[in-house]
């Protein structure tokens, strides 16, 4: 019997970030559900033989092979079944076998039938869970057709640790390459094991327990983003279209918010990409010139979203004045006063921050650790891109702007790992720029270390910091209940932040790596 609820227990623990639900529904579950273990290298069923069952692993991993070739693996949380043939009441030509020890619950089509019948308090639960199961086949589909240098990256960041399991071997017939071709990429890759970059993408590093997504219209968002920038007349050269074209600024919006409408994300993608090309703008600028530059940008702010007028020359080009103008305009359209009113405070204080920047590379200024910790959330963008959430999320959760105030504690940690992970990514670039505004730099420079000390020192930070916001949303998860479902989506938006912030400046952009 204890064993039974530890099972359930765990089910409950996989599920709940899909769709919550109490404890209480889980017991009845016990009458309509299979728990079956499986040992290692254990054939589950065999080829030929009809699919009549579905496996959700709560511990351990399967995979579908046609004789000795591996076509798929699933993992810890994946259903593994052939879901052609078991849907299609048919015979499966592919062997379901278990790679490692295995516990799964187990149901058949007609189990699901009852469950749903006399438990429809799962039927969320479960169609989350097939369209799940059908988007992650036909990622599968498109990540196996890919190039090898391509695909296997991705299958490392997505399966990360998991991807040990398999056989050199099964590896390459995943990808549809030799042995040796995989023996040379591995060998290319080790020769660059010491970049934060490849780190990451290794998941030696910065790797969350919950997944980066992508907005699934961020083509038509970069394209829409081109029209826009063409438009506002943004571009100085053909060379800054061809940068535009390969730094893939957009995408930042479409990973920090991947379910927002596509009206909200195309809006803060096009601010995204004016605040980038405003950053890129004050580096080409000489020393004695960016403050007055970004004293500009917020008398243009002052200007259009609150009617002042500058009693001073504005040394601020008109092509961004236009763009401020345009985003403020199309914000009222979009957003509810009370979103508009926090955006207007969070825009302000950014622009303040990168001025105070700005004015420190003036004057020659490098600034205490303690002043940069407390301005980097501003001017790093990771408070503003926090206060947007709201705006992407009111439609649907009216009471987005109660439960905001209460998650103070939430937004500041997500803030924070934020800008930790971007100084991290972004060292190198402005150790070449000769900015000192990163906090590995400050701390070499206050502390006298070498930068792979300052490195793991900020590592070991974020780290901790991650485990005070996985165990605030434990906690919070232990208590759910359905009145706390806003507050639930927003820590999920969040986490999207927190994990999409790295996704994009290691999968989507070059501005980290080729500068």
């Amino acid at each position: 019997m204890k064993k039974r609820i530890e099972t359930l227990l765990l089910l409950k623990e996989l599920m709940d970030p899909i769709f919550p639900l109490p404890m209480e529904l889980y017991y009845k579950l016990e009458d309509h559900i299979s728990e079956k273990t499986f040992k290692k290298k254990q054939v589950v069923r065999q080829e030929n033989d009809p699919e009549s069952e579905v496996h959700l692993i709560l511990k351990g991993s399967m995979a579908l092979f046609k004789g000795d070739t591996i076509i798929r693996p699933f993992f810890k949380g994946e259903l593994a079944f052939d879901d052609v043939a078991f849907y299609n009441n048919e015979k499966s030509p592919y062997t379901l076998k278990s790679i490692q020890e295995s516990l799964t619950i187990t149901v058949t089509i007609n189990q699901e039938y009852e469950i749903l019948n006399k438990l429809p308090d799962f039927t969320i639960l479960s169609n989350s869970l097939k369209e799940r199961a059908k988007k992650e086949k036909e990622e599968w589909a498109k990540i196996v057709q890919m190039h090898y240098t391509k695909s296997l990256p991705i299958l490392r960041d997505k399966f990360g640790k998991k991807m040990d399991l398999l056989s050199r071997q099964e590896i390459s017939d995943l990808v549809g390459i030799s042995k040796r071709t995989l023996q040379r990429y591995y060998k290319e890759m080790h020769n660059k094991r010491s970049s934060i970059a490849y780190k990451i993408l290794n998941r030696e590093i910065l790797d969350y327990p919950f997944k980066a997504e992508l907005h699934p219209e961020s083509d038509f968002i970069l394209h829409l983003n081109w029209e826009w920038v063409s438009i506002q007349k943004l571009f100085r050269s053909n060379a800054d279209r061809e940068k535009f074209q390969k730094m893939k600024l957009p995408l930042l919006a479409c990973r920090l918010f991947p379910e927002g409408s596509l009206e909200m994300v195309n809006w803060i993608s096009k601010l995204f990409v004016l605040f980038f090309m405003l950053d890129d703008y004050t580096d080409k600028l000489p020393k004695g010139k960016k403050t007055a530059f970004w004293s500009g940008a917020i008398s243009s702010f002052n200007k259009h979203t609150s009617g002042i007028q500058s009693f001073h020359k504005i040394d601020f080009p008109p092509k961004f004045c236009n763009a401020i103008k345009y985003l403020w305009n199309n914000l009222s359209k979009l957003g509810s006063p009370q979103s508009i009113s926090r955006i207007k405070l969070s825009w302000s204080q950014y622009f303040i921050a990168c001025k105070w920047e700005a004015a420190n590379m003036d004057h020659n200024i490098i600034p205490g650790v303690e002043e940069y910790l407390s301005k980097r959330p501003d001017f790093s963008g990771g408070n503003f891109a926090v206060d947007l959430i709201p705006l992407t999320m009111e439609e649907n959760f009216p009471d987005i702007h109660t439960a905001w105030y209460s998650l103070s504690k939430y937004r500041s940690l997500a803030a924070r790992l934020i800008f930790i992970s971007n100084d991290l990514l972004s060292y190198e670039k402005e150790k070449k720029q000769a900015d000192p505004h990163n906090w590995v730099n400050l701390i070499c420079h206050q502390n006298g270390i070498s930068e792979m000390e300052a490195k793991e020192e900020i590592l070991a930070i974020h780290d901790h910091d991650l485990e005070e916001f996985l165990s605030m949303e434990k906690e919070f998860m232990d208590h759910v209940f359905p009145r706390d479902q806003v507050v639930f989506s927003t820590i999920k938006n969040l986490k999207y932040q927190i994990s999409g912030a790295v996704a994009w400046s290691v999968k989507d952009t070059l501005r980290y790596l080729e500068f």
